[in-house]
């Protein structure tokens, strides 16, 4: 069974000794939603599913010494043909945790997506 969100971000909080009272102290967020979000269980007044917005995720992932990557792919999102490759392979993991910081222009891109095969049409 593949891991979820709310128990990547459980386990690291126990691993920590926080509680949900001192991460959602540290994130500035509400207790209950901390705990949503440890249950799977996000859930909208009108009963329809949501998901933690990115900026949550950094917040939560930086509170905890967290792996940003991780967290994302756990939360969907990324495109899931991404995630189907990327999923058990701990370079891509590193790929996708250090390309927020490079802040990389146009240019850098297309270099960098000159170095990867070209695929067949």
């Amino acid at each position: 069974m593949q891991q979820s969100l709310g128990s990547y971000i459980n386990g690291l909080r126990q691993k920590k000794g926080f509680t949900l009272r001192d991460v959602a102290k540290k994130v500035d967020m509400d207790f209950t939603y901390l705990s949503k979000i440890e249950n799977d269980k996000l859930v909208s007044p009108d009963g329809k599913e949501y998901s933690v917005s990115l900026d949550n995720l950094q917040k939560i992932a930086r509170a905890l010494d967290g792996d940003l990557a991780t967290m994302q792919l756990l939360a969907g999102k990324m495109p899931q043909h991404i995630v189907d490759e990327a999923t058990g392979k701990k370079k891509a993991t590193e790929f996708f945790r250090a390309i927020p910081k490079q802040g990389l222009t146009e240019k850098q891109w297309e270099a960098l997506l000159d170095h990867l095969p070209k695929q067949n049409p």
